[in-house]
């Protein structure tokens, strides 16, 4: 059974097929990194002509993979962690939506301000959370 929010998902996903965007399964998209490594390095070389050139300057041909691993890891600590921290900051619990990484369902599993973790890889989420300790984490529920 497909959960409830799948109309208003393939509704987003044909109007950014429609506008050019991306369509589910696309072989550029990297579910790893959850993005798409080509359009981001086509963007920066196309918006920060002089930021790029210093990029290779630096790390020669390595260049595209220092950025990307760059921008993963600041996304990692940055996005989720501030959310967190708002939240904790006034009280309020924390599910974090999507959760796919190994690393992160890790992370998130021991820190107490996460509430729930939601994850499309749900048993292997179980066994990481499982054997982090974090047990007050697990709850399947089919949608």
């Amino acid at each position: 059974m497909k959960h409830r929010e799948i109309a208003f998902e393939d509704a987003i996903e044909l109007s950014l097929i429609a506008s050019g965007g991306f369509q589910k399964g696309s072989a550029a998209y990297d579910a790893a990194l959850a993005l798409y490594p080509d359009d981001v390095l086509a963007f920066v070389q196309a918006t920060q002509a002089k930021t790029w050139k210093a990029l290779t300057d630096l790390y020669g041909p390595g260049a595209g993979g220092a950025l990307i691993d760059a921008l993963v890891k600041e996304l990692a600590s940055k996005t989720a962690l501030g959310v967190l921290r708002r939240a904790a900051a006034a009280g309020l619990p924390c599910l974090l939506w999507t959760v796919n990484s190994p690393v992160l369902i890790r992370r998130y599993a021991t820190d107490p301000r996460v509430a729930a973790i939601i994850t499309d890889v749900a048993a292997q989420a179980v066994a990481i959370v499982a054997g982090a300790g974090a047990a007050r984490l697990i709850r399947l529920s089919a949608a």
